[in-house]
C-alpha cells in the first residue's frame, strides 16, 4: 500500500501521525507525509518520505500561537485553523494532485476526503482530541465521501466514552505511543538531576506558547520551594528563562523523550495534549493540568473525574500557593496514586497504533479496486 498522511498543526499533531506512519512502514507499506516544511527533518528522521508544503516556518507558527493568548480558550482552535492550517490546505491538495505515482490510501487529521484521478480514495479520519459535546462530534464528521472513510479515535473508550454513547462508526484504539527512543542518550547532567532524591516533578507544555514562560518558571520555582521538591522543565516550543537561582531546583531541557523521563518522576504538570497525556498515563503518574485549549480543559475534567489529576489551573493566574497545594495532594492523596497505577495497567494493555494500522489495512482491502485486466 502506498499511503499519504496529511497532518497540519503543531509538533504534537505531527508526532502522533509519525507514530502511525512508522507502524505502517514497519508492515511494509510506503508512507508519504504531507506537512509544513519546518517538520521535514523530523519526518526524515522517522524514516518516512516528506512532501513539504514550502510554507510556514517555526517562527510563524509560534507567532500565531502567541497571538491566541488574548483569545478565549474555546475560540483558539478556530483561530489557529484560520491563520495557520487553512492557508496550507490548498497547497497540500496541490502537492497530492501533482504526485506522479499511485496513492492507495489517504490519512488526515482533518475530516477530509480526497478525490484523485476520478475516484475517491479510501481513507481514515482520525480523532484525537475530546469534543465539547456529541453535537460537535457529529458536526466534525465528514459528510462528503463518508462511506470511503473509516473513523478512528486515537483515545481509550473507557476514558472518552465510558457510557457507550458515541456512534459505533467510531473505532477506539486507545492512545498511540511515541516511537521508541532507542539510541537516544540522555545528557549526563540530566541523568544526575533525575537520579537525585527526591524524584523530581516534570513541567512540559509541548508546542503551547500562549503563556508567560518567565512568570510560570518563577511560580513553579516558588511552589517547589514550599513543598521541598525539584522539577525538570521540558521547554518544547517555549523559551524558559535560565536564572542562576533556579539551578538547584529546576533543570531545563529543550526536548526529552517522555517515555524515558516520566517514569523517573513523581508527577507531570502539563497542558493536556493527547501525546503528553498518553505518556503520563503509561508512566503511571498523576497530573496537574495547565490547559491552553478547550479540548485540553475537557481532558482536565476527565482526569479529575478519574482521580488522575490533582487540579486543573489557569496558567495565567495560578500562584505558588495553588500550585504547591496541588503538588502536596499529588504526594499525599493515595487515591491519585492508585488511579494512576490502575490506568497504567490499562494503557499497557492497549493495542493503540497497532489497532489503528489493523483497521486501515482491513478498510483498504475492503475498498481497494481490483487490478486492471
Amino acid at each position: 500500500m502506498q499511503a499519504f498522511i496529511l497532518a497540519l498543526g503543531t509538533r504534537g499533531d505531527i508526532e502522533l501521525f509519525l507514530t502511525l506512519g512508522c507502524e505502517l512502514v514497519r508492515r511494509g507499506h510506503r508512507v508519504y507525509f504531507v506537512a509544513a516544511e519546518l517538520y521535514e527533518p523530523r519526518i526524515r528522521e522517522a524514516g518516512l518520505f516528506p512532501v513539504s508544503l514550502g510554507a510556514g516556518t517555526l517562527e510563524q507558527a509560534q507567532a500565531v500561537l502567541r497571538s491566541l493568548s488574548s483569545v478565549p480558550k474555546e475560540q483558539r482552535p478556530g483561530r489557529f485553523y484560520e491563520q495557520w492550517i487553512a492557508p496550507q490546505v490548498p497547497l497540500a491538495v496541490q502537492q497530492i494532485e501533482r504526485f506522479p505515482g499511485e496513492i492507495d490510501f489517504f490519512i488526515c487529521n482533518m475530516k477530509l476526503g480526497l478525490r484523485r484521478r476520478g475516484r475517491i480514495l479510501p481513507g481514515a479520519a482520525v480523532t484525537y482530541d475530546p469534543p465539547d459535546s456529541l453535537e460537535e462530534l457529529r458536526r466534525r464528521r465528514a459528510s462528503e465521501h463518508a462511506e470511503r472513510l473509516i473513523e478512528i479515535v486515537a483515545l481509550p473508550k473507557a476514558l472518552l466514552d465510558p457510557n457507550g454513547v458515541w456512534d459505533p462508526k467510531y473505532h477506539f484504539t486507545g492512545f498511540w505511543d511515541e516511537p521508541s527512543f532507542a539510541g537516544w542518550e540522555p545528557p549526563a547532567d540530566l541523568v544526575r538531576f533525575v537520579e537525585a532524591e527526591p524524584p523530581p516533578v516534570v513541567l512540559t507544555m509541548g508546542s503551547m506558547v500562549t503563556f508567560d514562560a518567565k512568570r510560570l518558571a518563577s511560580t513553579l520555582f516558588e511552589a517547589l520551594g514550599r513543598v521541598g521538591s525539584r522539577a525538570v522543565v521540558v521547554e518544547g516550543w517555549s523559551n524558559f528563562p535560565r536564572v542562576d537561582a533556579f539551578q538547584d531546583r529546576l533543570h531545563i531541557a529543550k526536548e526529552v523523550p517522555y517515555g524515558w523521563l516520566f517514569e523517573k518522576t513523581s508527577c507531570v504538570i502539563h497542558h493536556g495534549g493527547t501525546g503528553t497525556l498518553a505518556a503520563v498515563l503509561r508512566a503511571g503518574r498523576p497530573s496537574i493540568l495547565l490547559p491552553q485549549l478547550a479540548c485540553q480543559e475537557t481532558f482536565g475534567e476527565i482526569l479529575i473525574r478519574e482521580n488522575l489529576a490533582a487540579d486543573a489551573l489557569d496558567v495565567e493566574t495560578v500562584d505558588a500557593d495553588r500550585l504547591a497545594s496541588a503538588l502536596r495532594r499529588v504526594h499525599e492523596d493515595e487515591r491519585l496514586q492508585q488511579s494512576a497505577r490502575a490506568w497504567q495497567k490499562l494503557r499497557k494493555a492497549e493495542k493503540g497504533v497497532v489497532a489503528a494500522a489493523d483497521l486501515i489495512e482491513v478498510h483498504w482491502e475492503k475498498l481497494r479496486q481490483p487490478p486492471a485486466r
